[in-house]
């Protein structure tokens, strides 16, 4: 058994805000999947949105990553939809100061310097664009879209995966908010016991699933693109 609470339904606003102020409040697992900065795809993800020319992402059940933020670092226009209002108010508070984004500047381009001019006023100033909203996913006029990239990592996975029967309307909630030639991404444990399930479904949607992140998609582009990834951590 955990020794913190967790919440078993998507739409459990109060047991997602007891579980998130629990572990805020203990200080747990802030460099682990639960306060994440960026995932160790991060650095294929950026030049693949920008080389089909996407602008607006969508971060369903991001709880406290940090992800939307390092993608608004990008100069993508992001929102951040959570269950948890406890979440949103940790990201909206979250300190940003020069030494964070100096440690995001050094990481993301090795070899350069301290940055120059008003390097880190110009980055809060993006970073800060960030939409943070709290709502369900499966209520469509929370974040009705359309975004042209729709990410949802384990932090969603999870409450998906205790409840396996939501997993396809999720998947349709998500699907719904999606442009006509927008990309979803799902991250999920690769242990989920409903990951193929999932994917067949989704190719059932006409989806191409784009599995390939350096594939010439050609003409395919015009069409919703689908990327699964599941991972051990």
């Amino acid at each position: 058994m955990s020794d913190y609470p967790i919440a078993f339904n998507a739409s459990d606003a109060d047991g997602w805000n007891l579980f998130w102020k629990y572990i805020i409040s203990n200080n747990q697992f802030y460099y682990n999947d639960f306060f994440c900065s960026m995932f160790s795809d991060y650095h294929k993800l950026v030049p693949l949105f920008k080389k089909h020319g996407y602008k607006t992402i969508l971060c369903a059940g991001n709880g406290i990553s940090l992800e939307p933020y390092f993608f608004a670092n990008e100069e993508f226009s992001v929102t951040a939809l959570d269950i948890s209002s406890e979440a949103n108010k940790f990201l909206a508070n979250f300190p940003l100061n020069p030494s964070d984004l100096r440690g995001f500047y050094q990481e993301n381009y090795p070899g350069n310097k301290e940055p120059a001019g008003n390097f880190y006023q110009e980055e809060i100033s993006k970073i800060k664009s960030v939409k943070l909203v709290t709502g369900d996913i499966f209520n469509s006029d929370c974040c009705p879209g359309p975004f042209d990239v729709i990410i949802t990592r384990k932090t969603l996975q999870c409450f998906w995966g205790k409840s396996g029967e939501k997993t396809f309307e999720g998947m349709q909630a998500l699907l719904a908010r999606l442009s006509p030639h927008g990309l979803l991404y799902v991250h999920t444990h690769n242990t989920d016991p409903w990951n193929d399930a999932m994917i067949e479904w989704v190719q059932s949607q006409g989806i191409l699933d784009y599995s390939d992140y350096n594939a010439d998609i050609g003409e395919k582009a015009d069409q919703r693109l689908f990327y699964f990834w599941s991972t051990s951590g």
